[in-house]
């Protein structure tokens, strides 16, 4: 069992081999009987494939692409590349706290899509002189969430982002929400 950076809530994969990126594994030997090919390995930690591909062994290098459903055969050494785990349609979002809540809360300069970790998001508001973003949802002065250790959303690489454009932007100015949100403010309500 092997911690694999896909955001929440499976961090933790079984039969690993070599770990080659953001939902990407180099499936381990001795799995190869039990999960066919891609499709069944990403189904048995909860997702669903994306990519898969021909490798070397102990080495995350591409030899070809695979189809998910492609059998991985007796001499191959598969990456598995699978889907994070989108959130439903019906997900409904945190209440956004109030601004005397947020006294607390450092403005971050750079805005809430430059903070790549945890605890600096968790403390911060969007300070960036964007007023709005895509489709007129609140940037500056928004608080900043973390999204549980992985991208936000399919459309971006940020590992943060600010409350208005992340709650209320899908289908307008992203594609879909990658993962549950982490938010500093749960303890106020």
């Amino acid at each position: 069992n092997v911690a694999v950076d896909c955001g929440i809530p499976n961090p933790i994969w079984y039969k690993v081999g070599k770990v080659c990126g953001f939902c990407k594994v180099q499936v381990a030997k001795m799995a190869l009987p039990v999960y066919k090919n891609c499709t069944g390995y990403c189904k048995a930690q909860g997702l669903t494939c994306s990519k898969a591909f021909k490798g070397y062994l102990h080495s995350c290098d591409v030899e070809s692409p695979l189809g998910c459903d492609e059998a991985f055969g007796t001499e191959t050494a598969p990456l598995c590349q699978c889907s994070p785990a989108l959130i439903k349609d019906n997900f409904e979002p945190v209440k956004r706290p109030s601004e005397e809540q947020m006294q607390c809360l450092k403005a971050e300069e750079k805005g809430c899509f430059e903070i790549s970790d945890r605890i600096n998001c968790l403390s911060s508001k969007d300070g960036s002189t964007s007023a709005a973003g895509k489709g007129g949802f609140k940037i500056a002065g928004e608080p900043c969430v973390w999204c549980g250790d992985g991208t936000c959303t399919t459309d971006s690489a940020a590992k943060c982002a600010p409350y208005d454009w992340l709650m209320n932007g899908k289908g307008i100015v992203l594609t879909s929400i990658c993962h549950w949100f982490q938010h500093v403010f749960n303890m106020f309500q």
